[in-house]
């Protein structure tokens, strides 16, 4: 007995070291921990090299909401795309309403592009009809939907608490459904903000942020972000005690930094437009200053182009930066200062608007 038992040992010792690790969600996790298996968990890097090879990105699509229609078949679509990677893995889908709303009679809410109000129960029911679409055109993948607004408009501190904090919950009360419905663990809901200096104060936006984090249920949230009026090469590569430049709006480098290592549900999103790579080296040194000030690393996950967007309306010469483009430019910064930066770039995204057709 003694021997069959170690030769069984020994055979499973050899499918061990022949089998990939393939990290699962536990029964026991939370919720946050199984968002966390898309981005903390499963693509940390093991080892800190700076001649390991190129990190093999996925090219991932994301809307601004004009008319949220055929919602389904645009779950359905991401299925599809999904399902043409010969890889199982996790996709993220960000979208965008525009401004943070609450109507006459005190429903909160969120206005599309079209300027048409749609308050949290619908939006909630938006991402279900997603997710609905995405479990029945693909059988293996995971779906992250990241729904957010923009900071824009946001007319008071308290006003901006207030529906970051009703926005966590249309979160929560979205994953619940998704959970009765069988999907969680197919798709998750999480939340988003679209956050740039020149849309609002920075003393305005981290209310927001702030009533969002209050919800005592956390979810991740997605943060596309741009450095407005931020400089591309300050601080300098030596490392050293600096001050932080001034961005637009009354907001600094450290402010930017802030609301990706102070908070700890915060993801950043940077928009990388210019085809110059301007704004890949100014996150590069928002990164590099939180480095130097607290050695608080800014971990990168996603980029955020508008190629697509620009192709459909036009009106941006020089800020029409492709996917691959825009994510080759901040990976090859961050990997070039691999000790001092978290370089987990694996989906390069893109922007465009929605009105019915993916």
């Amino acid at each position: 007995m003694k021997k069959i038992f170690a030769l069984l040992l020994v055979l499973f010792t050899i499918f061990l070291s022949q089998s990939p690790m393939v990290i699962e969600a536990q029964p026991n996790e939370t919720q946050l921990d199984q968002e966390l298996h898309a981005t903390d968990r499963i693509y940390l890097p093991l080892i800190n090299k700076t001649d390991r090879p190129p990190r093999e990105r996925t090219i991932l699509r994301n809307y601004y909401i004009e008319d949220p229609v055929l919602l389904f078949n645009l779950g359905c679509k991401t299925g599809q795309y999904a399902a043409g990677d010969s890889r199982a893995q996790s996709y993220f889908l960000y979208l965008q309403f525009y401004r943070a709303l609450r109507d006459a009679n005190a429903i909160y809410g969120a206005s599309d592009y079209r300027s048409v109000f749609w308050s949290l129960s619908d939006i909630s029911n938006h991402i279900i009809q997603i997710a609905n679409g995405f479990v029945s055109c693909n059988q293996n993948d995971t779906l992250y939907i990241s729904t957010g607004v923009t900071s824009y408009g946001l007319q008071s501190e308290t006003f901006a608490f207030d529906h970051g904090f009703q926005w966590a919950q249309m979160i929560n009360e979205t994953s619940n459904i998704l959970y009765y419905q069988g999907m969680l663990g197919r798709v998750f809901a999480i939340g988003g903000a679209n956050i740039e200096p020149n849309f609002n104060t920075k003393a305005i936006t981290n209310q927001w942020l702030d009533g969002y984090e209050g919800f005592p249920i956390p979810h991740l949230i997605y943060i596309a972000a741009s450095a407005d009026g931020c400089p591309n090469n300050w601080p300098p590569l030596e490392e050293g005690s600096y001050y932080p430049s001034n961005c637009s709006n009354g907001w600094t480098q450290k402010d930017l930094a802030d609301l990706f290592v102070i908070r700890h549900l915060t993801r950043v999103f940077p928009e990388i437009y210019r085809t110059d790579g301007y704004n890949a080296s100014q996150w590069y040194r928002i990164a590099l200053f939180s480095y130097y000030h607290s050695r608080a690393k800014i971990p990168f996950f996603v980029t955020l182009t508008q190629s697509a967007a620009c192709e459909q309306r036009g009106g941006c010469p020089g800020a029409d930066n492709q996917p691959e483009v825009g994510y080759g430019q901040l990976y090859q910064l961050l990997e070039s200062d691999i000790e001092r930066m978290a370089n987990y770039l694996n989906w390069a995204s893109d922007i465009k608007w929605y009105s019915g057709t993916p």
